[in-house]
């Protein structure tokens, strides 16, 4: 009697065909080899068992051409391959442009197959892990994300923009590891207070025994940030990390707003969390609120996933700063008495810390009380030279600098920091002589 289902039928809907195949050839071996019974039991012929009693393997057999006539000759293959060895980025149609290859760009994409240079894109979560494992393996104060934030696309801070009662333009410096976060703003945003902004904050992390050598900051492409594009020199805002600090400058690629993700994400939780509802009357009371927010991100606010304040997350990771050192003031940069020429007298590089704090020293310490404040109103050059003559004649004096030591040496808090701020357009900060020219421009 046949079987209910036959093994044709079974054939076309089993997933497991090479087992199919394997039960019939043992159902022939149980039966001593009777090819007419065991076809009987299946459903099939006794062609079928004798094709699979000749075949060497129970699997389907290819069926796709073994030979291809008109394939790309391999000598188009070996030179697409050496080209794609020196630029693993280019796509098929750079390579057809730079090679000039008659082929087609169907036929250089699958080359590039075989060859393995174009992999799948990764998942979304794939990307997200892969950030993770690169944020775990950094330790805290290793690298800053800064970037500006326009505020008059906030509907409840239009009216204060207005009325002049609340700045345009928020500065943010954030660490990516601890999250703790320094704040800014201006009026305008240019590369003069970017650079005074940053300047101030790095020379903070100074007084509190941070080692700027280990830090990198990370900023967009604006031309805020780097200047003119086609400058043949990197701007004062570069110069000022790497030469003054000895830090390092990295900018994110062009139109990648998610390589600065650490800060981006500190502005929209600041909108949402205090630009959104605050009420502003007036300056000092928009600084206020921004300040206590700025102190309580810093102190008190927990991360989600670790449970743990930016200062607790910095001490573990051996930064052991006081609390005084998050809770840096909140200050306008573009209204601050000083301009290049007030900077670039003085010594070239930073001292010590050991110099900083000795009030018997008589080397020029960073903060020295300008000779000459009197604004030049000639050309650069001429206020080169007079910085140059002011410096050589300052430099062979001795200065009593025992005020400016007990002030470096003592508690860092907000006084401290904005008296020298308040001070500084008539104070020397040291800064390398190379930098001069391109500071003459306020």
């Amino acid at each position: 009697m046949p079987p209910p289902v036959s093994y044709y039928e079974i054939y076309k809907t089993t997933t497991d065909r090479e087992g199919l195949r394997k039960k019939l050839l043992e159902h022939l071996a149980q039966n001593s080899g009777n090819k007419t019974r065991t076809a009987r039991e299946f459903g099939t012929t006794t062609k079928t068992i004798n094709k699979w009693l000749n075949r060497e393997s129970l699997k389907d057999r290819v069926r796709a051409p073994q030979t291809c006539p008109h394939k790309t000759d391999k000598t188009i293959e070996d030179i697409v391959d050496e080209y794609m060895k020196g630029h693993p980025w280019a796509g098929q149609d750079r390579v057809k442009l730079d090679l000039n290859l008659s082929s087609s760009t169907s036929v250089i994409n699958r080359i590039m197959h075989e060859k393995g240079y174009i992999t799948p894109r990764k998942k979304k979560y794939q990307r997200k892990h892969q950030v993770a494992r690169y944020r775990r393996a950094l330790k805290a104060f290793e690298l800053w994300e800064f970037d500006p934030k326009y505020l008059d696309d906030i509907p409840n801070l239009v009216a204060p923009l207005h009325q002049g009662t609340a700045p345009r333009f928020e500065l943010t410096l954030r660490d990516v590891v601890s999250g703790t976060t320094f704040l800014g703003y201006v009026d305008h945003l240019s590369l003069w207070s970017n650079t005074l902004f940053i300047f101030m904050v790095l020379y903070h992390m100074r007084l509190h025994g941070i080692d700027t050598h280990y830090l990198t900051v990370q900023t967009d492409n604006g031309s805020e940030i780097i200047g003119n594009i086609l400058a043949k020199q990197d701007s004062i805002f570069v110069r000022m990390v790497e030469d003054m600090f000895g830090a390092t400058y990295r900018s994110i690629p062009a139109a990648t707003p998610r390589f600065n993700g650490c800060v981006e994400s500190f502005h929209n939780r600041i909108e949402d969390e205090l630009y959104d509802w605050m009420r502003v009357r007036s300056r000092s009371g928009f600084f206020a609120q921004v300040q206590k927010f700025q102190n309580n991100w810093n102190l008190n606010r927990k991360a989600l996933k670790t449970k743990k304040t930016p200062l607790v997350i910095a001490r573990e990771h051996g930064n052991l700063v006081p609390k005084c050192f998050v809770t840096y003031p909140v200050l306008q940069y573009d209204t601050i008495p000083v301009t290049m020429s007030h900077i670039l007298a003085g010594g070239y590089h930073l001292p010590d810390e050991t110099t900083l704090s000795s009030p018997t020293s008589h080397t020029t310490p960073l903060y020295t009380p300008a000779v000459n404040t009197n604004k030049s109103t000639g050309p650069a050059t001429a206020s080169a030279n007079n910085s140059v003559k002011d410096r050589t004649s300052r430099d062979t004096q001795p200065t009593d600098t025992s005020t400016i030591g007990r002030k470096i040496s003592g508690d860092h808090s907000h006084a401290m920091i904005t008296e020298i701020t308040a001070k500084i357009g008539h104070m020397i900060i040291p800064i390398r002589k190379s930098v001069y020219l391109d500071f003459i421009f306020r």
